[in-house]
């Protein structure tokens, strides 16, 4: 292959193989809270997120929705009918969700490589029902 004809396929193979494919955030996470208050042990919480992404709305980018379920400590009263809505940008993430309640919780943090591991800080935010304590520390999540 001449040199021109070698530089011109360089030129047209190297941008399609530098651009990387952000792994799946989509699935089962379970994984560890720790909180950053002493008096409060560390929970387990499983989240699921949707596959499909809803539509942002103008001009804004789309979003995941996601659940979160099977909780204990201080996010179990968020259990069960748990809205999340999930944005990611490259590695970062942000996840918030709120129930019937008022009661809140909001997760920022990274995404490994792999698309395996979630890396987040957490708040917990008490509403008028009285049910959730409020609460912030950090976690791992692990996707199923």
């Amino acid at each position: 292959m001449r040199r021109g004809n070698f530089a011109l396929a360089l030129l047209l193979i190297l941008p399609v193989s530098a651009v990387a494919m952000e792994p799946a955030i989509h699935g089962h996470w379970s994984g560890a809270f720790h909180s950053k208050h002493f008096h409060i042990a560390p929970f387990t919480v499983d989240m699921d997120i949707d596959p499909d992404d809803v539509p942002g709305h103008k001009g804004h980018k789309g979003h995941k929705h996601g659940h979160l379920k099977n909780n204990s400590g201080p996010a179990y009263c968020l259990a069960g009918d748990v809205n999340l809505e999930i944005d990611r940008e490259g590695s970062n993430v942000v996840i918030a969700g709120t129930n019937a309640s008022g009661d809140t919780i909001s997760f920022v943090g990274t995404i490994d490589t792999t698309g395996n591991l979630m890396m987040l800080n957490y708040v917990t935010n008490g509403s008028v029902s009285g049910k959730c304590e409020s609460d912030d520390g950090t976690a791992g999540l692990q996707k199923q």
